[in-house]
């Protein structure tokens, strides 16, 4: 039978490459829009230039603190192990996160969807296009998971149960890194094969389906499965059910 330590330690290693996999994602993303910002003055990705950037600074500015800190945060915690000394630090960092970065970082976001969703002509939506209403419903379910991840992960470390607060941290930086993964399928597809077949909104639900199908492989690796099914079913039942009510606002593949 697997000690508690032994399972903790386990889902630390596999987390850590989900974690490294995933950042890496985000990093090839937007490294090129900030790169086209930052020495062009403008957001670009490829042939797209995006218009009213304030947002989009604000956002870009926020999200590189929320990772920056993100990062520092899980290199602390996985020094624990080796450097307990790091655990007051890891505890002082943690609840910034909880309690200022990460809502800060929410509410600016969904402005951010907001303002995006409602100000910028459908002519000038890029890939939105008619989808706009619907873009906004579908971001908005990965930002509110990401809170509702993150409360759980603050509610487990103060009971003390620590293997349910990484699943939960882990939960809510899949929710975060929602957005990079649909445009890394959207790459995957323009390279291989020319044109996407899925609209931006059939792209999120592939992506949700990504998401759901690698925490679940990670859990059941780590025997975690169990602990966090209820978590998982209720991710899983808020998107398929905006598929289905969403259904007459959008089409699955890209018919355009």
């Amino acid at each position: 039978m697997v000690s508690p330590a032994q399972q903790l330690q386990t889902a630390k290693n596999l987390y850590k490459l989900v974690y490294l996999g995933v950042f890496a994602i985000i990093i090839f993303v937007f490294l090129e829009p900030t790169y086209h910002r930052l020495f062009d003055g403008n957001w670009q990705r490829g042939n797209f230039p995006y218009v009213w950037t304030f947002s989009l600074d604000l956002h870009a500015v926020l999200g590189y603190s929320f990772l920056s800190l993100f990062l520092a945060q899980l290199f602390l915690g996985y020094r624990l192990t080796k450097n307990p000394g790091s655990k007051p630090a890891h505890r002082i960092l943690g609840r910034c996160l909880l309690y200022a970065v990460i809502p800060v970082f929410a509410v600016f976001s969904a402005w951010l969807i907001y303002e995006r969703s409602t100000t910028i002509p459908r002519e000038q939506a890029v890939i939105f296009r008619q989808y706009i209403e619907m873009a906004f419903v579908v971001l908005s379910e990965l930002l509110l998971f990401f809170v509702a991840f993150s409360i759980r992960a603050g509610w487990a470390i103060r009971r003390g149960d620590v293997l349910t607060h990484i699943d939960s941290i882990l939960m809510a930086f899949m929710m975060a890194a929602g957005i990079a993964i649909i445009r890394m399928w959207y790459f995957l597809f323009w390279t291989f094969s020319g044109a996407a077949p899925f609209s931006i909104i059939g792209m999120f639900f592939v992506t949700m389906a990504t998401i759901l199908i690698l925490l679940i492989l990670v859990f059941s690796l780590v025997g975690r499965l169990r602990e966090n099914v209820k978590a998982l079913s209720l991710l899983a039942v808020v998107t398929v059910l905006i598929a289905v009510l969403g259904a007459p606002y959008y089409e699955f593949l890209d018919v355009t």
